[in-house]
């Protein structure tokens, strides 16, 4: 009788044989998960710039909740079409084209072409930008609360929003490693 093989090579073995098992289901995961996270990301910045992200209350008479659409729209209504450009910008082109860009990185990897070369450093440049709208909706309450008779709280489109942001950063992950 012939003495069983070392536990060595027969947990290579058999980690070898469940990688084997496991790996069409992490090609099919790689495939539906990416674009799946990614639209979820989109769903949620549409409900994070239309739902009302501010809730600000002057003298105990005016109560108005403001959407981060509605305010930029406000802000373009004033006469403040700088700044509402540059919250345009921030808060709505680039997370949206992040997105966008991020599924075309995917659909050209997962078709077995390689993505334009300036695609992956558009996508760095647009990423370090990603969260200055959360800088300048901190700004907005604290200008708000540090006027005298007036307050200002974050109302629910935090939520959906700060998803779209984790969602998207996920997707991007997902989409670098189903390239690798």
């Amino acid at each position: 009788m012939t003495p069983p093989p070392p536990l060595g090579s027969r947990l290579r073995r058999t980690a070898s044989r469940l990688k084997e098992a496991l790996a069409p289901r992490r090609a099919a995961r790689s495939y539906v998960l990416p674009p799946l996270t990614l639209v979820a990301a989109m769903a949620a910045l549409i409900a994070g710039l239309s739902l009302p992200i501010m809730h600000v209350r002057w003298l105990g008479i005016f109560d108005h909740k403001i959407s981060l659409l509605g305010g930029i729209a406000a802000l373009y209504d004033d006469g403040e079409v700088v700044l509402a450009a540059i919250l345009f910008a921030f808060s709505v082109a680039f997370p949206l084209a992040k997105i966008a860009l991020l599924l075309a990185f995917w659909a050209a990897r997962r078709a077995g072409r390689r993505p334009a070369a300036w695609l992956p450093a558009l996508l760095q440049a647009i990423a370090r930008w990603s969260m200055l709208d959360v800088f300048v909706l901190a700004l907005a309450i604290f200008a708000i609360k540090a006027q005298p008779l007036a307050d200002a709280q974050s109302a629910g489109a935090i939520l959906p929003f700060v998803a779209a942001i984790l969602l998207t950063s996920y997707g991007a992950r997902l989409v670098e490693r189903a390239g690798a």
